[in-house]
């Protein structure tokens, strides 16, 4: 370190605390002192430990003391030689001291004392000295001083007295004062007391002085602070006006004019030179060294100022050290600021300064001698505005040597792996094994050109990324292990350490630590995500986006949709599955065909079918049970039985085992957990049984149709079995088989009965020899708890019970038939033996002979059914087309497959939903047209208005949004998510759209994936092979195939360009024909328009380039 100097001693060690300056033996010995040696390490001072200090020559000179004055202009310099007895030290008058014996003649002791005016010699022998006092009056009393001189006394204000008079013998005496008994002595032995003596009114302690002050332990010298003092303690103060406020503050020192001056309750300060600290009130443990130092605190504290004006500006700034004359910090409150040199200014709290403006260098001691941080306490950053030269530079724990030149133009740094890096060629393929350029391709971190052969339009970065390639073309691999074992497979894209058993497999897109790991000839699978798809090798068409997404140990599994976490995660060899949302499908490992949006919709399925889940939760308690429906949160969350529809939140969730119910509205429910074939409609509705349907809840009066007078109950063909109404039936008229008859308004007068006029019109008449029941009527009948009005079956009935019919001919062929209920002409109308149906409208279930449990609500409904079972129908000729076998369908809405005949397990909810069905099963249509023209395409799920409207044949469909897929027609495969998603696709297979307006105007495209708005929505053409996620990414393309964009507005204007990989906001944003490239980062190769085969990683890379 640099020397201190003070007190003009300099010190090569020492310590700094607080406020002092500590010079400390080392060790822990009680009698270790301190050595100062000079640079030779000749020892100059030695203090031991009880405090005894030796002066010793050095450099084989004489040891010296010289005690200066305080300017240094003058000096007293004390001799190291004992001297002999009874000698004094005399000065030469230039400073130096030596031994000397006294010329006294007469060597007796005299004891001499001073009485009055007169001073007394103890051999009797006196002399007046009042006339040697000063001109004066008598009533002068200063001190004076008395010395003697040979014979002479002499007082110090200038007089004198011969003495040679009064002695009584002739030898020569030293007189010598004892400052510590205050005795008078001469070298013989006498000697007189003076303690008792004093000028007359001069101080005999400090105290008595006006301008000093000794309190509580405190000392104040120059000033008298003792009308503010209170109670302070352990203080000293030397100087005028030291300290003057000072109150209740301890432990200060202070010594300079004005130095702590406006000092109150502020401690453990120490203010040495004019005005250092002299503002200080409260602030405490400061330290101020030199004119001015610390001047304008007022309660900062610890700060330590060194040097004239240092610290000036503080005020209540602390924690600061200042050294140097006008060094001070940036701002009055600044804290914590370390600044070294003249006329040096702080830059900031926190922040060392050292040096000032005329400096222009730091340096250390010797060359390479000192280290700057270490390896434990390192600098945070480094900042240089210049050059900033070095010998080497470190990565981690790894020191490269840098080269001396400044190498030729175009040259690299490259290491020669030993730790010492030269300029070479910047070329990739100066790298040897670490890059090689060759047929388009590009590889860095490895050099494949043993096995390359053909292989073109190759992107590898990292080491072992595509090391195996002998002739796959256009395959991207960014990170360790990436496609490092493929061979031929080509169009992969490969990122992190994914897809690294590849061999053959081409179209393949692996984003994400173990993606698609074990893939090995599977193709065209996507897996984005840590662990997605890591188990299938050779499997085909998987998409997986999410940690784990399809990661269980997949076995023959394809055509499966993954997004979300752990969804799908143990499916193995399930087909055709799509869930999407945290954990959904996550137990799935053989069920086929099923949909689940919604976080942990279906987690609990394993081999369970053609399920249905939209919904948080929705169907989570189904494991193996099939053709459940189930969209809301919870909605079914309980249910293990099978060929179940719900709608709305928890709408069915307490069905366990029960099957083939229909419950739509919040919290709606069957009558019991093991209900079956139960319909119940309505916010928080319950079931009343198996096989029954209630409409509405517990709140609602009244069931209207949408106009009045324009809906029927039932039909002639389809009429309801029997009607329950506890309370009025209000009805303009009723009818018996064919002929309605009009009902008299007024209730008629007591006895009356009802009276036909011939023409359909009732009146009241006064009975005659009418009938007095039903019985009686001749077209109506009671039999075996059953009941016929419009038409007497007794001819037939055999032994049919619990029947009701109300219209002319409705159920008027029955014979074994039970539990029909028949309410409209031509209801049920051809039942003979099927048992447990319900018919209401005009010709509904109208050809029905054997068939059981089916429903049929609406004009026509079910009206062709003769022998199917367990349909239903609500709605104007739902099920109302030439039904032969179709069974297990739903259809609610007017027109809802009318012309099915074959097709089992639909479900078609909405005006003309699947209305052109025949032959097509496990079909899901919810909205008006939806699935309208769908034919014989099987497994297709439509949700929204045309949702899959023109659909004929295609198969295995989802759409999800108002028109989307809505041209679709024999495409097969096709996920539809969002409004107008995929719109206008007709013959494409296998796309996915997530997002409004996604992939919309494709039409016979295939294998195409699209998530975000906008995304792949431009005017399509011919492009395929396409992945673009993010809003707007690849909105453009046309023809353009094989294209990756990951991001928001990624590949926006690409049209016909392939092969690109964009991963990031705006990566290849203005692209349009451009081929081949590849940009990982936010706005990498940015404006490229139709420059191909190029590699961008990192945030704006090639931002700039265009067409290079």
């Amino acid at each position: 370190m640099k020397n201190l100097t003070l007190f003009f001693l300099t010190f090569t060690t020492m310590a700094l605390s607080q406020n002092d300056i500590l010079l400390k033996s080392s060790g822990v010995t009680p009698d270790r002192g301190v050595v100062i040696q000079n640079s030779i390490a000749d020892t100059l001072v030695d203090i031991d430990g009880d405090g005894a200090m030796t002066l010793l020559g050095g450099n084989g000179k004489n040891a010296r003391l010289r005690l200066y004055n305080s300017d240094k202009t003058e000096y007293i310099e004390f001799t190291s030689i004992n001297g002999d007895d009874g000698q004094v030290l005399t000065t030469n008058g230039s400073g130096t001291l030596t031994w000397k014996t006294m010329a006294f003649t007469d060597t007796d002791d005299q004891t001499i004392r001073i009485s009055g005016d007169t001073l007394y010699i103890s051999e009797g022998n006196f002399v007046d000295l009042s006339t040697y006092k000063n001109t004066l009056t008598d009533t002068d009393t200063d001190d004076q001083t008395i010395r003697i001189s040979g014979d002479t006394l002499y007082i110090s204000e200038g007089n004198f007295a011969v003495l040679s008079n009064y002695k009584d013998n002739t030898d020569t005496q030293d007189l010598i004062y004892n400052t510590s008994t205050k005795t008078l002595s001469l070298t013989d032995g006498g000697s007189v007391d003076l303690s008792g003596l004093s000028s007359s009114g001069g101080a005999s302690s400090i105290n008595a002085l006006t301008d000093a002050l000794v309190e509580d332990n405190s000392v104040y010298l120059g000033n008298d602070p003792s009308s503010s003092t209170n109670t302070a303690q352990y203080n000293v103060g030397v100087g005028v006006d030291v300290m003057n406020s000072v109150t209740t503050g301890d432990n200060n020192s202070a010594i300079g004019f004005y130095s702590l001056d406006a000092n109150t309750s502020g401690e453990k300060n120490t203010a040495i030179g004019g005005a250092s600290l002299t503002d200080n009130t409260t602030g405490s443990k400061n330290t101020a060294m030199g004119y001015d130092a610390g001047s304008n605190i007022s309660t900062g504290s610890e700060n330590v100022l060194l040097g004239q004006n240092s610290g000036s500006t503080i005020t209540t700034g602390s924690y600061n050290i200042a050294i140097g004359p006008d060094v001070d910090v940036n701002s009055a409150n600044g804290s914590n600021q370390i600044i070294i040199g003249h006329g040096a200014t702080g830059h900031g709290d926190n922040i060392t300064v050292i040096g000032n403006g005329s400096s222009v260098g730091i340096h250390p001691h010797d060359n390479n001698e000192v280290d700057l941080g270490s390896s434990s306490y390192q600098f945070k950053n480094l900042y240089v505005d210049g050059v900033a030269h070095v010998d080497a530079i470190a990565f981690g724990s790894a020191t490269m040597i840098l080269p001396s030149a400044d190498g030729t133009a175009n040259q690299a740094l490259i290491t020669n792996g030993s730790g010492q890096l030269g300029w070479g060629s910047n070329s990739i393929n100066a790298l040897g094994s670490q890059g090689l350029t060759e047929d388009n391709s590009l590889y860095i971190g490895i050099n494949p050109s043993g096995s390359t052969s053909t292989a073109e339009y190759n992107t590898a970065i990292g080491t072992t990324a595509l090391d195996a390639v002998t002739t796959g073309d256009n395959n991207t691999a960014t990170g360790y292990g990436a496609l490092t074992s493929n061979t031929t497979g080509d169009k992969n894209t490969a990122t992190g350490y994914s897809l690294y058993a590849n061999t053959t497999g081409s179209n393949n897109v692996g984003m994400g630590y173990d993606a698609l790991a074990a893939n090995t000839t599977g193709t065209r699978n996507i897996a984005i995500g840590n662990g997605a798809l890591d188990a299938p090798d050779t499997e085909n068409d998987n998409l997986a986006i999410g940690h784990d997404a399809l990661g269980g140990s997949i076995a023959g599994g394809e055509n499966n949709v993954a997004l979300g976490n752990f969804v799908l995660d143990a499916n193995t060899s399930g087909d055709d599955n799509i869930g999407i949302g945290y954990n959904s499908l996550t137990a799935n490992t053989t069920g086929t065909v099923n949909v689940a949006i919604g976080s942990q919709a279906l987690d609990a399925n394993t081999t369970g079918g053609s399920n249905t889940a939209i919904g948080y939760s929705a169907l989570g308690a189904n494991v193996s049970s099939s053709y459940n429906t189930a969209i809301g949160r919870q909605a079914l969350s309980g249910t293990t039985g099978a060929g179940n529809t719900s709608l709305g939140y928890r709408a069915g969730d307490i069905i366990t085992s029960g099957g083939n119910n229909v419950i739509i509205g919040l919290n709606a429910d069957p009558s019991a957990d093991a209900a079956t074939n139960q319909i119940v409609i309505g916010k928080g509705a319950t079931g009343h049984g198996d096989n029954i349907t209630v409409l509405g809840n517990t709140d609602m009066t009244a069931w209207h149709p949408a106009d009045d007078n324009g809906v029927d109950l039932g039909s002639s063909s389809y009429e309801f079995k029997d009607v329950y109404v506890d309370g009025v039936t209000y009805t303009d008229a009723i009818g018996f088989g064919t002929t309605a008859m009009t009902l008299p308004t007024a209730d008629g007068s007591a006895n009356q009965v009802l009276k036909t006029d011939g023409s359909g019109a009732l009146s009241w008449a006064s009975t005659s020899s009418g009938a007095s029941s039903i019985d009686g009527l001749s077209d109506a009948l009671i039999e075996t708890n059953s009941m016929y009005l419009g038409n007497d079956p007794s001819s037939t009935t055999n032994s049919a019970m619990y029947n009701l019919a109300v219209g002319a001919t409705a159920l008027d062929a029955v014979s074994s038939g039970d539990y029909n209920t028949a309410i409209g002409y031509n209801a049920l109308t051809a039942n003979t033996s099927g048992g447990s149906n319900i018919a209401m409208g005009y010709d509904a279930l109208a050809a029905n002979t054997s068939g059981p449990r089916n429903i049929a609500i609406g004009l026509r409904a079910l009206d062709a059914s003769d022998t199917e079972n367990d349909n239903i129908a609500i709605g104007q000729d739902a099920l109302g087309g030439s039904l032969n076998g179709g069974s297990v369908n739903v259809a609610i809405g007017n027109y809802a497959m009318d012309v099915n005949t074959t097709g089992n397990n639909n479900v078609g909810i909405g005006y003309a939903a699947l209305s052109a069905n025949t032959t097509g099963g496990s079909n899901t249509a919810v909205g008006a047209f939806t699935l309208h023209s769908n034919t014989s395409g099987i497994y297709n799920s439509a949700f929204g208005e045309y949702a899959l409207e023109e659909n004929t044949t295609g198969h295995y469909n989802s759409a999800y949004g108002r028109r989307a897929l809505s041209e679709n027609t024999t495409g097969d495969g096709n996920t539809g998510l969002g409004y107008g998603a995929l719109f206008n696709n007709t013959t494409g297979s296998r796309n996915i759209a997530i997002g409004q307006g996604a992939l919309d105007a494709e039409d016979t495209e295939n294998d195409n994936l699209a998530i975000g708005y906008d995304a792949l929505g431009g005017s399509i053409a011919g492009g395929e092979y396409n992945v673009a996620i993010g809003n707007y990414s690849l909105d453009a393309n046309t023809s353009g195939d094989e294209n990756i964009a990951v991001g928001y507005g990624t590949l926006g204007a690409n049209t016909t360009g392939q092969g690109n990989t964009a991963i990031g906001s705006e990566g290849l944003k203005v692209n349009t024909t451009g081929d081949y490239n590849t940009a990982s980062g936010s706005w990498a190769l940015h404006s490229n328009t139709t420059g191909n085969g190029s590699t961008a990683v990192g945030s704006e890379a090639l931002k700039a380039n265009t067409t290079g």
